[in-house]
């Protein structure tokens, strides 16, 4: 593994990897924090807001309301501990560096109550340093995408829309393959308006830019078991399905006699 370190994320939380850059958020600016003091460690596990002496992602809006609770706190608990503010947010691979030296099981890969669990049915385990090359489902790399659709009505919009012939997608009846980004929108809010008339037919769709995400999501439908591999930016990533939808997953790394990791588990219950 080229950097080292591996992070199992979701899937769908890619996008917010900033790699070694500093975490960009103009529409929710947001300030990172580290507990410091004698008690700094106490403080922190008492506090119970996140994991470790670190505190990320806390919005810009409620920074002062959550400093004052957090004395609040240390007075009540006796705690000799404050918050320091880092002069601009942590870039997510510095985050997963700290938790790695600090053994601490949550690097803080969030959006304002979006967290970087496996929290919405896909993790996507891959090497830290090559997430920044990741292009999430919005950007297409060839500039084209599919546009899929399916549900009871499906014949009957496909005849009225001109989609001909069953796609070639492993979940979906019908689809427009290799469109060009524009024309595929174009088609997705005329359906989308035909789906929303009063009386209107009954199905559902989705547009697929030709994006990492497209491409591994092909793999993941159409495997046995729900999973996929690509390569991206010179390294391997895994995108798995859970199948029981949102939670948290305890994750087990299995080492040799010497220490060495030789395999990584991950429980799914639900």
């Amino acid at each position: 593994m080229p950097s080292g370190h591996l992070v199992i994320t979701d899937g769908g939380c890619l996008e917010m990897w900033s790699g070694d850059r500093v975490p960009d958020d103009e529409e929710r600016p947001a300030t990172d924090f580290v507990i410091v003091g004698p008690d700094a460690e106490a403080a922190g596990e008492t506090f119970e807001r996140q994991t470790g002496t670190r505190l990320y992602n806390i919005p810009a809006r409620a920074v002062t309301e959550f400093t004052a609770t957090f004395d609040d706190h240390c007075r009540q608990h006796g705690h000799d501990a404050k918050l320091r503010a880092f002069e601009q947010q942590v870039p997510h691979r510095e985050r997963v560096r700290h938790a790695v030296a600090a053994r601490d099981p949550g690097p803080g890969i969030h959006r304002h109550g979006r967290t970087g669990a496996v929290d919405r049915g896909a993790a996507g385990p891959g090497p830290a340093g090559h997430r920044r090359a990741w292009r999430e489902h919005t950007w297409s790399l060839d500039g084209l995408a599919d546009l899929v659709l399916w549900g009871r009505d499906q014949e009957r919009v496909a005849a009225e829309f001109g989609v001909s012939g069953l796609g070639g997608s492993t979940d979906s009846s019908y689809e427009w393959v290799d469109l060009p980004v524009e024309d595929g929108i174009r088609r997705g809010q005329a359906i989308e308006r035909r789906r929303d008339q009063p009386d209107g037919p009954t199905f559902a769709f989705d547009f697929r830019p030709h994006s990492h995400h497209w491409q591994v999501m092909r793999l993941v439908r159409a495997a046995e078991h729900e999973a996929g591999v690509i390569s991206v930016g010179g390294a391997d990533i895994l995108i798995a399905m859970t199948s029981v939808g949102d939670g948290f997953f305890p994750v087990h790394l299995d080492v040799d006699a010497e220490g060495i990791p030789v395999a990584l588990r991950i429980d799914i219950d639900g």
